[in-house]
């Protein structure tokens, strides 16, 4: 058998201070009970399938666990996630903030309070114009997180060149050091799918290979409503859903509430 992965094992069960992940969704807690903290979490899928949506999720469960946390969105300003992260909370339409429409006076009360109580969260945000490998490791030693998020690992560049192996390895490295948990990004290219129901596989990865040989877990996203009309969706599938993955160890798909209008993903209720 795997040495490392008994060893690992061994680890986890005779230290107390080892801690299972939690993500704040309990079928995807049981996808990731075998994973202890300090581990790296791949997520891709195509554009639009709410990579960035699932992360400022995850994100915001954290931080109400009174989490430490650090989050690099390398493909948008601070500003705008920060936009972001406040309709995903308060479930308050993106378009309202975005577009400057009047708020309800409902809207407007827990925006202050949302407000207020998002300057006690113990959380570090960067943007794009951090995308250098060096400089975010820099930031991570620094902190010393419990969590890390990088939003878009596609957009980093080491030598000023984007390496994929190296960005993985260097992550892995320093959660060896620090233990922190660190959830990452990246983009997977439609026009290499080639299934009847245009269903990302690991295979559709840039550098597939790699990605399986870093990541402790490796899950990909699935909305059947970016491909398909309401009218021609396969049957099965519901609009306003999410589907995750899970490809090298558990091998399972849950499914999960989408809205589009804040970025909210919830557990379904009575499936």
């Amino acid at each position: 058998m795997d040495k490392e992965l008994l060893k690992r094992i061994y680890s986890n069960i005779i230290d107390n201070t080892a801690q299972s992940i939690t993500t704040g969704y309990s079928e995807l807690d049981s996808i990731l009970s075998a994973c202890s903290s300090g581990l790296l979490i791949t997520i891709g899928g195509v554009n639009s399938s709410g990579k960035s949506s699932l992360l400022r999720n995850i994100l915001i469960n954290q931080i109400l666990n009174n989490n430490k946390c650090m989050y690099f969105n390398l493909e948008n300003t601070r500003e705008n996630f920060a936009k972001f992260l406040i309709c995903t909370y308060i479930d308050i339409p993106l378009c309202k903030v975005f577009m400057n429409s009047t708020l309800t006076k409902e809207e407007k009360l827990k925006l202050d309070t949302t407000i207020h109580e998002m300057q006690d969260w113990d959380l570090e945000i960067y943007d794009c114009s951090l995308y250098k490998l060096e400089k975010i490791i820099h930031e991570i030693i620094s902190i010393k997180p419990n969590y890390v998020f990088i939003d878009g690992i596609d957009e980093i560049r080491t030598n000023e060149k984007f390496d994929i192996k190296e960005i993985l390895k260097t992550l892995k490295n320093i959660i060896d050091k620090i233990k922190t948990t660190i959830f990452i990004t990246t983009k997977i290219n439609l026009e290499t799918v080639n299934n009847e129901f245009n269903i990302p596989t690991n295979k559709n990865f840039n550098d597939p290979e790699n990605i399986l040989k870093y990541s402790d877990e490796v899950l990909i996203l699935y909305r059947p409503d970016i491909y398909y009309m309401q009218d021609d969706m396969p049957e099965g599938f519901k609009s306003k859903t999410i589907n995750i993955i899970a490809t090298k160890n558990s091998k399972a798909i849950i499914t999960l509430d989408f809205d589009n209008r804040n970025g909210k993903i919830k557990e379904i209720i009575n499936k």
